[in-house]
């Protein structure tokens, strides 16, 4: 989770500008970027800034380009050094439709799922639910909604919807699309870790039967990736949920031994002294 500050709204076209021309003092200059990074409008408002200072900053040295050769390279490079990372900011967005949700998601106080999705940072998990949380999940419905107006049907698209929705805690729904998801690409590892978690969520609020399901989707999960944590995790709630014991050592023990210090690997440790005892 990040400490950085956050701005109230897109930057006005002042600090725009400053950002485009190189002028903002680093922290600043951090602060926008973090905001351009997941702002629809802002890449493409600073970008066009970029590109009107360019042609304002090649006109003006078409006119005096002897008197001032070094200001002209100035301008084309600060111009350059800015465009490249909205640029980087746009095919990372299309790369990822989840990099948003796992950003939301870092910085809530509590997960709200119990299993662990691939990808993301370690929450501490607790059934209660505060107002910030509340807050999280009209952000993710709309930012779930947002890609299901986009009509893709890539396994890539469905996957980020299926999770957007499970983490407002419309499991049911994610099943389906994560189901969708990996019939389209069986071959990913990450969409099988997800829809397990899925399962244990429909399984922890009302239907057990799921359990066998998620367990099924963990062994889909590592036969493609025998080292992953986040998938060996899984299945060790789903056994503890069975009350299978030993077998949810044996697998919360294999998350330590593939993160050992990390906090997905203490939290395991815990559990496995609850099962003990």
């Amino acid at each position: 989770m990040s400490d950085q500050p956050a701005l109230r709204g897109c930057p006005d076209e002042m600090m725009i500008v400053a950002f485009v021309e190189g002028v903002l003092d680093p922290e600043t200059r951090r602060i926008v970027e973090r905001h351009a990074a997941d702002c629809p409008e802002c890449p493409l408002v600073i970008a066009k800034t970029a590109g009107f200072l360019k042609s304002y900053a090649d006109e003006a040295a078409a006119d005096a380009v002897s008197r001032q050769p070094r200001w002209r390279w100035l301008a084309t490079a600060a111009v350059a050094a800015f465009c490249i990372p909205v640029v980087v900011w746009q095919l990372a967005a299309q790369r990822d439709p989840l990099r948003r949700i796992k950003r939301i998601a870092s910085e809530s106080p509590v997960r709200a799922v119990e299993g662990r999705l691939a990808g993301f940072e370690h929450v501490p998990f607790s059934l209660s639910r505060s107002g910030a949380q509340a807050k999280d999940v009209l952000v993710l419905r709309a930012e779930a909604e947002r890609l299901a107006e986009e009509r893709r049907t890539d396994a890539r698209s469905l996957h980020a919807r299926g999770v957007a929705l499970l983490l407002t805690g419309d499991a049911a729904s994610a099943v389906k699309l994560l189901t969708d998801a990996a019939q389209a690409e069986p071959r990913k590892e990450a969409i099988w870790n997800d829809l397990a978690v899925a399962h244990l969520e429909v399984a922890r609020n009302r239907d057990a039967s799921r359990l066998a399901e998620a367990l099924a989707a963990t062994g889909r999960a590592l036969a493609l990736s025998p080292t992953a944590a986040s998938a060996h995790f899984n299945r060790g709630l789903a056994l503890e949920h069975l009350r299978r014991a030993d077998e949810a050592v044996r697998e919360y023990g294999r998350v330590i031994a593939l993160e050992p210090g990390s906090p997905w690997g203490e939290e395991s440790a815990r559990r496995i002294a609850i099962l003990r005892e």
